[in-house]
């Protein structure tokens, strides 16, 4: 029992039929306490996998998710609608199937030279759809590190800037209007 809740049940059991001495009950009870403590740690961590599950699934931006190496581990219902590129679809490949053109290699030099050496990388991106229309994202790509420093992932998150862009020039247009 941990906070007055119970776990389970545990048997113990001897070649003969006689009461457990006092020493042997504590020790039973001692080893009881200890399984439901860990199973309460485990409880409370699969409580927490869960809500950071449904917050991937939930968040309006878009998360991808790479191994070391830049090969896409998960991506989230955001990039879907995003990209045009389902999860099944891109799970193995790497980021650069949303390249546009559009940035010159040193842009990606910069941005892996920061994101191995352990930095975050945030700029503006011009990205490719899969139908090939270009799109116009914040994004922000961070290294996920073990505690030994040895970075595992990366985590990269992308606000789409379709709509505030589109915003911006009808604003543009408006205030030439204004000149004329």
């Amino acid at each position: 029992m941990v906070q007055d809740r119970v776990y389970g049940v545990m048997g113990a059991h001897c070649k003969t039929v006689r009461e457990f001495t006092e020493k042997e009950l504590e020790f039973l009870r001692s080893v009881a306490n200890t399984i439901a403590t860990v199973l309460e740690r485990w409880r409370r961590e699969e409580t927490q996998l869960q809500l950071y599950h449904r917050l991937f699934e939930l968040v309006q931006d878009g998360i991808m998710f790479t191994d070391a190496h830049g090969r896409l581990l998960d991506w989230n219902p955001s990039m879907e609608r995003m990209t045009g590129w389902t999860r099944a679809e891109v799970i193995g490949k790497t980021p650069a199937l949303l390249k546009s053109g559009k940035h010159p290699p040193e842009f990606y030099e910069r941005l892996w030279s920061a994101i191995r050496n352990g930095q975050a990388f945030a700029d503006r991106f011009v990205n490719r759809r899969k139908d090939g229309s270009e799109f116009q994202v914040w994004e922000s790509i961070s290294p996920v590190k073990d505690p030994d420093g040895t970075i595992r992932f990366y985590l990269a998150i992308l606000t789409d800037l379709t709509e505030r862009e589109r915003m911006l020039e009808v604003l543009r247009h408006a205030e030439q209007m204004k000149l004329v």
